[in-house]
């Protein structure tokens, strides 16, 4: 069940607002805010900026978030409240994986 849970709550998390704030660029005045991409507003299913589709590199993108907060899951399992869990899964994401996938994306 944490597991399941942990794909719902990363991928609601990862569409509202985290593959925005990975993805922006470092020189944009909206960069730090991470706003162009909200709600994946301006993802459209053919749009490319290379030869993958932006959609499926979300979603690409999206699955290594998933995973590595499910591998960090598993090491307190049953350890702690469900409510406290959903709630570090959260954090987690937006300030550890977020600024650390930034990194990697701004040097591709």
């Amino acid at each position: 069940m944490q597991c399941f849970s942990t794909t719902l709550s990363v991928s609601i998390v990862w569409i509202v607002a985290c593959f925005s704030l990975a993805i922006g660029d470092s020189g944009a005045a909206n960069a730090l805010v991470g706003i162009k991409k909200f709600l994946m507003s301006q993802v459209l299913k053919n749009s490319k900026a290379s030869d993958t589709p932006e959609s499926v590199f979300a979603m690409f993108q999206l699955t290594f978030a998933i995973f590595t907060s499910a591998v960090i899951v598993g090491k307190f399992a049953k350890r702690m409240r469900c409510n406290c869990v959903l709630l570090f899964r959260g954090l987690w994401v937006v300030f550890a994986y977020v600024p650390i996938t930034h990194w990697v994306l701004a040097r591709v």
